[in-house]
């Protein structure tokens, strides 16, 4: 596949000009700003067109930085929870004191990822998540929380159908969010992860502001994570409003019908050393709920599931997908295994097992639900790898590969992934070293990959 360039335009339209507390309501009427600036050359900067206009050519390396700061969207009084973190390593790396773990797959893979896009550097160093819009342009978003580089916004972009690559939004910030430059120590305005648009036309993010830090460490000056409405009109955010708050490590989100469903990594832990056990879970809000603080508790009412993980790998329940009959399917990040959770007639949980887990798998990050034949497609954060898993909980490595810069669109930690047609666009977080990831280092090169699924999947 050759390489694909595209195209980045600004306008002040696409910006969050917000301030908001957690009991408020954020009028749907933008505050006006000055538009960011893109510099194509030595020349004076140009203001670049709106989004209705021809895309502006931007080459990576000559792509001006945006010129607004991240605006604010305070979670409202949240007082951080009993449960505060601190100055360690970034989430989803293994205990120090732990043993190495294994990470040769069992299995060659099938297939080879391929580069879909270099995404320019000044604009975005840590893709996340995918998600579909309902315009019915064939479009999707794609969240940037930016952690390797605590200095720069925090930023939506949209893909469009012909792969064009625009500044959709900048995700809102909080000024109570202090910015430290501490080594292990916080650092980020706010942190987009999981997002999914709900029947109400509004786009649901999961603002993970502790991603950096440790939430059972003694660190008062920890920030909890929230759930946020971005409230879309006409295609385009114009406001936003906090659904939940209180969250610790807070990660993905999936919509289902008048229900919004929160994957929390890291709830609580029991034990000491090797004998740890961290729980976490799963919340659900409804699709209307505003400034709904939790307590970040194993004891919460919102809280619908949990599982437990063990040892070396302590970060627990990531993806989030639902099948065809409504059922949804977790995966448990450190276990390397996806449970599957039926409901009963009245939405509530009436069974939890085992769907998945092997030698093939050794963590799982974002995973995609394929409706036309059930299997389930997901990111190997640690491994390097994306896999396949049928109906009946079997594995199979489709792509892997080594440590790279991943300039050629090899997997460079594979963080998540959406189906389009025949092919899976995967966004490379490369932002997590140490055992057990293949990743060693941040590199230059900020891509999403993508693998061809014809021939390989049915």
């Amino acid at each position: 596949m050759k390489k694909t360039f595209f195209s980045v335009s600004l306008a002040a339209g696409l910006l969050f000009p917000l301030c908001m507390n957690a009991q408020d309501t954020v009028p749907a009427q933008p505050a006006e700003v000055a538009p960011a600036e893109v510099a194509p050359d030595a020349a004076a900067p140009a203001k670049t067109a709106p989004a209705q206009t021809a895309p502006v050519e931007v080459a990576p390396a000559q792509t001006a930085p945006a010129q607004t700061a991240p605006v604010e969207v305070a979670p409202a009084q949240t007082a951080p929870a009993q449960t505060a973190p601190a100055e360690a390593a970034p989430a989803k790396t293994a205990p120090a004191q732990t043993a190495p773990v294994e990470t040769a797959a069992p299995a060659a893979p099938l297939t080879k990822a391929k580069l879909f896009a270099i995404l320019p550097k000044e604009f975005c160093v840590t893709p996340d998540c995918f998600v579909h819009t309902p315009w019915g342009d064939g479009s999707m978003l794609l969240s940037c929380p930016n952690f390797a580089d605590p200095t720069m916004p925090r930023i939506i972009l949209s893909i469009s159908k012909d792969d064009q690559i625009r500044l959709w939004g900048m995700f809102p910030g909080n000024p109570n969010y202090k910015i430290s430059t501490e080594p292990g120590k916080y650092r980020s305005l706010s942190g987009p992860m999981g997002m999914d648009f709900g029947p109400d036309g509004n786009l649901y993010v999961v603002d993970n502001i502790g991603w950096y830090g440790d939430p059972f460490a003694d660190d008062p000056e920890f920030q909890m994570g929230r759930l946020v409405r971005i409230i879309v009109k006409n295609q385009r955010p114009v406001g936003a409003e906090v659904v939940a708050y209180n969250m610790s490590h807070p990660n993905d989100v999936k919509v289902r019908g008048d229900k919004i469903y929160v994957s929390h990594s890291m709830i609580a832990k029991e034990g000491e050393g090797e004998n740890q056990t961290l729980i976490s879970g799963v919340y659900c809000f409804p699709l209307d709920a505003k400034n709904v603080k939790v307590n970040n508790t194993v004891n919460d009412p919102q809280l619908i599931c949990t599982v437990r993980t063990t040892p070396p790998i302590l970060y627990g329940l990531d993806g989030i997908c639902f099948g065809n009959d409504g059922e949804m399917y977790l995966g448990n990040f450190g276990q390397g295994s996806i449970e599957k959770v039926t409901f009963d007639e009245n939405g509530k949980v009436a069974k939890q097992e085992l769907f998945a887990q092997g030698p093939e798998m050794l963590t799982n990050d974002g995973m995609w639900y394929d409706q036309e034949n059930g299997h389930i497609y997901v990111c190997d954060f640690s491994r390097n790898a994306i896999l396949d898993i049928d109906k009946e909980g079997k594995i199979r490595v489709l792509a892997q590969d080594p440590d790279s810069t991943g300039e050629d669109g090899s997997l460079d930690q594979p963080a998540a992934l959406i189906l389009r047609g025949k092919q899976l666009i995967i966004s490379n977080f490369d932002n997590v070293t140490g055992e057990p990831h293949t990743n060693t280092a941040h590199d230059d090169f900020c891509t999403l990959s993508v693998v061809d699924l014809d021939g390989i999947v049915k």
